[in-house]
Formats: structure tokens, sequence, C-alpha cells
């Protein structure tokens, strides 16, 4: 499913997803090429879009997107609403946000995804430039890195419980406004939260529990802030 309107003056809008089952969409498997099967993405001029209670696994890209590389300002996708959804076993992400604003992303589960031809293996990843996404109340389980942002600008990761992560529960690079690591739970991950170099503004990590971070807990590469 994917939404694209025309211009600004043509949006395509109120888009309601709703107890669908999405599976077995394109080629999976971690050794092949980039395909982009998608199961819904809100994509350049919509705004206002709901995908709840929904079954989306086993595809050949994302679960759930919003926006795009190359998406200009006007644009990008606003208003997107992903809740209640499970979501696994695909070749990239759970959800993958790019370019987007106003992103909430919640009381979902993902698991079960390993590093592919195309993608590190992180259950929610939001970057190039989204702005304002709430990850909150979400479970994230069995993938390499849990939460991820690259590249935005106004996030929070709040409420969730993320475990049995093989990398980083939390990963933050490349932002440009603060973000807001508040009342997670993660259980068995080698680092629960890491920066890598580049990041240039701080983290507000409260209120979390931490349990069995193998390697490190809290990971600040030399050039982070450390505060």
């Amino acid at each position: 499913i994917h939404t694209n309107g025309l211009a600004a003056g043509t949006l395509v809008t109120d888009i309601v997803v709703w107890n669908v089952h999405i599976h077995d969409w394109g080629d999976d498997s971690p050794a092949a090429g980039e395909n982009d099967a998608i199961g819904f993405k809100a994509a350049e001029y919509s705004t206002r879009h709901w995908v709840l209670d929904s079954h989306i696994h086993n595809l050949g890209g994302d679960s759930l997107t919003a926006g795009g590389n190359t998406s200009t300002d006007p644009a990008r996708p606003t208003f997107v609403y992903y809740g209640r959804n499970t979501l696994y076993s695909n070749k990239e992400n759970c959800f993958d946000i790019k370019r987007a604003n106003d992103v909430v992303i919640s009381e979902n589960i993902c698991h079960t995804l390993v590093t592919s031809a195309s993608s590190a293996g992180e259950g929610i990843v939001i970057h190039v430039g989204a702005k304002r996404v709430w990850a909150i109340f979400n479970t994230v389980y069995n993938v390499v890195l849990g939460i991820t942002t690259t590249e935005s600008d106004g996030t929070y990761f709040i409420g969730n419980v993320v475990y049995d992560i093989s990398a980083s529960a939390f990963d933050v690079r490349g932002v440009t406004s603060t973000v807001f690591i508040v009342n997670n739970t993660v259980v068995n991950a080698d680092k629960c939260v890491s920066t890598s170099s580049g990041l240039s503004v701080g983290l507000d990590i409260q209120n979390n529990i931490f349990v069995d971070c193998i390697t490190k807990t809290i990971h600040f590469t030399d050039s982070s802030p450390q505060a």
C-alpha cells in the first residue's frame, strides 16, 4: 500500500489501514539485493495516515515506512500513526522513517531481523532528517539494533521494552537536536545505549532500566557529548 499525492494542493489524506495481513511479498532472504517490497508507505504529499492492529511480515523491504531519501520539505508526509501492529522477519526493518514529520510509532511488536545486503537489522530506524518522531511503548526483540536514529530532529524514545539485541538497544548518530531516551526497559543487549562519532547534540537519558548490557551500559565515542 503506497500513498502518493500529486502536489501540495492535491494531497492524499485520511487513510486508515486496519486489521490487515500483509506477508511474503518480495525476496526476504538476507543475501538478496534491495527490492523494497514494503507493507505500507506514507509517501510524498500525504497526511493523516493510520496503520493499526495489522500483521505484516516476511517482506523484501520494510513493514511500515514514511517519507523518502529525496523528499523535498513541501512534499514530506505528515501526521502518521502506526499502532498496535505485529511486524517481523523482513529483509529490512519493521519501521523506516525518512524525511517525514510528526510520526508516532506506538504499542507495536517488532522482532526477528538480521543483517542483510540492504539493512543493518534495525527494528525501528529514524533517519534522513525526519522531524518530531515518537517511538513509544513498543516491544522490540531479537534484532541487531533495536531503536536507532541516524539523522533526525525532535526524537523521543519513551516507554519501550527492548531485549535480546545483538548490538545496541538504542543507537544515536548524526541528530540535530536532543534525543530523549526515557522510561525504557532494556534486557540482554551488547550495549544498552550507544552513540557514534559525529553526534553534536545531547542525549537526555532518564529513568530507564538497563539489565545485562554485555559490553557497555552507555557508550559514548570520543566526539560525543559526555553529559
